[in-house]
């Protein structure tokens, strides 16, 4: 097994993390994982004459070599007929095949289930030593029960036995089995122990339980399974230079709005009715037959309420085109509907929404046609030649419900498992896709408010994400809309109390608000979970001479109150000198060093990381801020109060707390 670099190695972890990357692109940029390898059955055909082991290569014989790349294999006799059926999963579609053994064949088996006591034994006997013995054979059919024995699968935990032609086993009963149950460890630490046991009238061509220290074999009917299975021949997925591929999670789009050059017409995405946009060339022979047909069909297409949109790509590469423009070819086709060329911005998009939703780094083919619903979202992608029939037959695609448009967007047709946990984890990884596509969309000041949108769908899918409320807040925050920040924030923070971030833009909201003991709260929060973002974030627009303003005064006192916890605090676990030091120095520099209760902080904070020296040195520069001797109280710091800890910090002792 390959082994991970230590991550306590930076150098290793840094080349782990570019190697994932570069992985990861190449995967995104179409290639497949292990180069398309076709799966392979060996058959041991034993030892040759000369001392060689030998196995011959009977895949294609078996009918079990498809290009899939393939993982996980699983052996279980799914039909219950006695012989082992597998199941496949692969990184390619079909993700999970069933290849059910139907070999002709009147060989006699035997099927067995252990069951452990619970006690000495694990409850699914796993290592337990099975051997099956037939009359006149004086070597027995051996199985080992096993867990984990393949990659990212588990075969059936019943021990099939293959016992040859059904004439070798008089009357057809087997002479006795034999369970070597496995134990625990022995008391004197002497090594594993087992104990055997016999079952005896068992047949052949039966299924048996086996239950520990019971001595009897009970027979079991054959299962009848929950979940039906089509029959048909395994496919191969044929290769197309054409894809429809339909949407789980729908995206908006930027809103829309393409005036035409030719007919004065507006189209507006997100107006109600569906929109079509078609990629298209003159250059490019399937798009030219595409949009004969949208010609054609245009009644239809009217009547499904679709607005259609030509947009030519021809400026793009110049080199590329015909000898006629695309307003020549439009106009001899008679285009009934708008057209525009394509603009760098809206390609630019639609091409992120195409790697985005495909996980493909791979530039838009041409054609290519963007379905959108309604209400302007990105329902059907259509690579190559457009169906008109499936685009017709896609309109209501975005209407149907997350699950339903999984079914619907599966490659291969299927049954999907419906149960309560399922259907939870599909919702809640939903959120995640529309939470991370916010995250990217925030960052561009033009698409905040398809930020927020993507946000709000993560919180209709799942509405306890707190790190969605979390940036949702602060987006709010952003567009100053102070009580919908609140309302995200604090939700935030009491599903996750540890998102430090969220902590400091409740505080920064209070600090607004003119709340400061609140906001003092949530502040020492944010330290607690994220001192370093919280240093970074509050800091000071001016100094006291230029902004005197109460907003800056507010910004003091909070950044005052966090020292005093960091140097002097009651809490324990938030008491960290060298934190107040760094945040003490930017406060001293920030107040022009003239603010005593800065300057007594400060001193405070070197003393809590025994820097004595300094300490006394900065408090002499705070009582120095006094301007007579005579002068005994500035604000609520008095000079006894000041000269008290100054002695403390000549004796080597810290302030704490007082």
């Amino acid at each position: 097994m390959s082994q991970s670099a230590s991550t306590s190695d930076e150098e290793a972890s840094d080349n782990v993390r570019q190697s994932h990357r570069q992985l990861s692109e190449m995967m995104r940029s179409g290639r497949s994982f292990s180069g398309r390898e076709r799966n392979c059955l060996f058959l041991n055909i034993r030892t040759t004459a000369e001392g060689e082991a030998r196995f011959a290569n009977v895949s294609a014989l078996a009918g079990i070599d498809f290009p899939d790349d393939g993982r996980g294999l699983a052996r279980v006799d799914w039909d219950q007929d006695g012989d082992l059926d597998l199941w496949i999963s692969n990184r390619n579609a079909p993700r999970l095949r069933l290849l059910r053994n139907d070999a002709e064949t009147s060989n006699a088996f035997l099927a067995l289930r252990l069951v452990g006591s619970g006690t000495s034994t694990n409850r699914d006997a796993i290592g337990a030593r099975v051997e099956v013995y037939l009359p006149g054979e004086p070597t027995p059919h051996i199985q080992t029960l096993k867990a984990g024995e393949g990659f990212i699968s588990q075969s059936s935990k019943w021990l099939n036995f293959g016992l040859g032609e059904p004439e070798k086993v008089p009357q057809g009963r087997i002479e006795r089995v034999v369970v070597r149950w496995p134990r625990r460890a022995a008391d004197d630490g002497a090594g594993r122990d087992t104990r055997e046991e016999v079952f005896e009238n068992l047949e052949i061509n039966g299924r048996y339980r086996l239950v520990e220290g019971s001595g009897q074999a009970v027979p079991v009917e054959p299962l009848r399974h929950a979940v039906p299975l089509a029959v048909g021949p395994p496919q191969v997925q044929p290769d197309s230079s054409e894809a429809r591929i339909p949407l789980v999670t729908l995206f908006r789009l930027p809103k829309l709005q393409i005036r035409s050059r030719h007919n004065d017409v507006v189209v507006n995405g997100g107006s109600g009715k569906p929109l079509l946009l078609n990629l298209w060339a003159t250059w490019c022979k399937p798009c030219r037959a595409e949009l004969v047909e949208l010609t054609q069909r245009a009644a239809e297409l009217r009547a499904a309420g679709i607005q259609v949109v030509a947009l030519s790509v021809d400026h793009l590469s110049p080199e590329a085109g015909s000898s006629a423009s695309p307003d020549q070819v439009l106009a001899k086709l008679r285009f009934p509907f708008a057209s525009e060329r394509l603009g760098e911005d809206m390609l630019k998009a639609l091409e992120g929404y195409d790697r985005w939703l495909t996980a493909l780094n791979r530039p838009l083919s041409i054609p290519s046609s963007f379905l959108l619903d309604g209400e302007g979202r990105l329902t059907v992608i259509y690579q190559g030649r457009l169906p008109v029939d499936q685009l017709l037959a896609d309109v209501t695609h975005g209407s149907r419900s997350r699950h339903q448009r999984w079914l619907a967007s599966a490659p291969v047709s299927g049954r999907a498992i419906e149960h309560p946990r399922v259907e939870s984890t599909a919702e809640a990884y939903e959120a995640t896709v529309f939470y991370r596509r916010g995250a990217l969309l925030v960052e561009i000041p033009h698409r905040v408010d398809d930020a927020e949108y993507c946000y709000r769908q993560a919180l209709r899918y799942h509405d306890e994400f707190a790190a969605a409320h979390h940036r949702l807040g602060a987006l709010y925050l952003l567009k100053r809309q102070p009580q919908l920040a609140e309302t995200h924030l604090r939700r935030a923070v009491a599903l996750d109390p540890t998102l430090g971030w969220a902590h400091l833009n409740l505080a920064s909201l209070l600090v607004e608000r003119g709340d400061l003991p609140a906001a003092n709260r949530h502040l020492l929060q944010a330290v607690r979970y994220e001192p370093d973002a919280t240093f970074e974030k509050l800091r000071f627009r001016g100094d006291r001479s230029s902004s005197p303003g109460p907003q800056w005064r507010k910004q003091l006192e909070l950044q005052l109150a966090v020292v005093r916890q960091l140097a002097t605090g009651s809490v324990a676990e938030l008491r960290n000198g060298r934190e107040a030091v760094r945040w003490a120095e930017r406060l001293v520099d920030a107040t022009d060093a003239a603010d005593v209760e800065a300057l007594r902080l400060l001193a405070a904070a070197y003393a809590e990381s025994r820097r004595f020296d300094d300490a006394v040195a900065t408090q002499l520069r705070a009582l120095a801020t006094f301007e007579s001797p005579a002068e005994d109280r500035i604000g609520s710091i008095d000079r006894a109060a000041l000269e008290r800890e100054l002695q403390l910090y000549r004796e080597g002792k810290p302030r704490r707390g007082q």
